[in-house]
């Protein structure tokens, strides 16, 4: 399809585009209990198109742009007739005028995505033995499972010249733990990485058990005031996602965010200075990739360095609006900066908060909260499981006295602590 869709936009004279192939094989299994109810093989490869239109008015200069998918079996005609109808439709988007990524003398990017080809149905395999190796409970077992396992190749190609490819691997799981013990609770759990791990995800399905058997034990969350709260777990992956989001130049030129390179992001802060560096190339991400969409080649980046905000991050168009080097788009995000153990910050009266039922982050306001689905509270002398109510609070009110574990975990394309101590968040629980 590629080489019949080079050959209609040839028949352009100086015609602008972006062409994106990706091919994708994916293996899916079903269970239900620990029986396998079916699997499946997926091949499917999709071509999007998007068309660049430069023109004028009242001298200023524009780029509009169209996207369109091209699909398998389309004749010539059916191509320029879907190529003449996104000129059009481009005509009427008044984009500020950006430049495309430029092939750049063939530059690389920094890093590799994969090494070599893997064997999917093997991965799988030890993937699902991993996860049922923990079903291992009388009061307790894996209602079901449904496993995704997936190659894409992909292919960015444009009219200067970029003809860049890459292979990305995922794995997506989703599993539910029905527990019987003072009534009957199913807990589901989803979990996405890019490395077949099989020691990742069994150490998922464990806390899942974990949870669902402390769960039925728990109290009702108590109203509490002034208290250290811990949050734990995949939560900080939308939480730390307020400065990536705010540094990034998209939001900056939009006047979504206020952040300025140079400023103290936490203020004069009395606790942990985090740092953040994006790392399009983080071991067991999703959004691992050695270029972005538009096909720019992608390389680590020092975003903010103790708590100060070090550079922007943004793809080419919104990086010219501002006026400053690109970086691409990049997923990753690896936070660091902590110098508390958790021990130490359980070393006084916390609510530590393990589970949640969607934990939220607005970007623009720093606005956060989420139901309580589990979490544990220490009044000074006994810890017991707590559920229900929820926490809320603002990051900017939070961030200047924060404090971040020692230990680390990963989430998908988040790498960082696994804790973070905050004060001056609301709890609404049973007062």
């Amino acid at each position: 399809m590629i080489s019949e869709l080079l050959a209609a936009v040839a028949e352009y004279d100086g015609l602008e585009y972006r062409i994106t192939e990706e091919k994708t094989v994916r293996i899916e299994s079903y269970f239900v209990r620990k029986q396998l109810e079916m699997n499946r093989r997926v091949e499917v490869t999709h071509t999007f198109l998007t068309v660049y239109k430069v023109f004028s008015e009242d001298g200023i200069k524009f780029r509009g742009s169209s996207d369109t998918e091209i699909h398998p079996g389309m004749s010539r005609t059916e191509i320029k007739e879907v190529i003449d109808e996104s000129l059009y439709a481009a005509g009427f988007v008044k984009n500020e005028h950006y430049p495309l990524v430029d092939a750049d003398g063939g530059v690389d990017a920094a890093g590799k995505n994969v090494d070599g080809d893997i064997d999917l149905y093997s991965a799988l395999e030890k993937l699902i033995k991993a996860v049922y190796d923990e079903d291992r409970f009388d009061k307790g077992y894996l209602s079901y499972s449904e496993f995704f396992i997936a190659r894409k190749d992909v292919r960015v190609l444009n009219s200067n010249g970029i003809d860049r490819s890459y292979t990305v691997y995922s794995t997506d799981m989703e599993t539910a733990v029905n527990w019987k013990d003072g009534g009957e609770i199913e807990i589901t759990e989803q979990c996405a990485m890019a490395d077949f791990d099989a020691g990742l995800l069994s150490w998922r399905v464990a806390k899942l058990f974990d949870i669902a058997a402390k769960k039925p034990l728990a109290q009702m969350t108590p109203a509490v005031e002034n208290i250290n709260v811990l949050l734990t777990g995949d939560c900080l992956r939308e939480f730390f996602s307020y400065y990536c989001s705010n540094a990034n130049a998209a939001n900056v030129y939009n006047g979504i965010s206020t952040f300025k390179v140079g400023d103290a992001l936490q203020g004069d802060a009395s606790g942990d200075k985090l740092s953040i560096t994006l790392d399009p190339f983080l071991k067991g991400s999703t959004k691992s990739r050695p270029y972005d969409s538009d096909g720019f080649p992608l390389k680590p980046v020092e975003l903010i360095k103790d708590g100060v905000l070090n550079q922007y991050c943004g793809d080419v168009r919104y990086s010219s609006y501002l006026d400053i080097t690109p970086t691409g788009d990049i997923g990753g995000c690896v936070v660091t900066g902590g110098t508390k153990s958790i021990d130490d910050m359980k070393a006084e009266p916390y609510l530590e908060l393990v589970s949640f039922s969607g934990f939220q982050m607005e970007a623009v306001t720093g606005d956060f909260a989420s139901e309580i689905r589990l979490g544990f509270y220490f009044d000074g002398t006994k810890t017991v499981p707590v559920t229900g109510g929820s926490v809320s609070g603002n990051i900017r009110k939070v961030h200047g006295d924060m404090f971040m574990s020692l230990e680390r975990a990963q989430h998908d394309f988040y790498e960082g602590p696994l804790t973070v101590c905050v004060r001056g968040v609301a709890i609404a629980g049973m007062s």
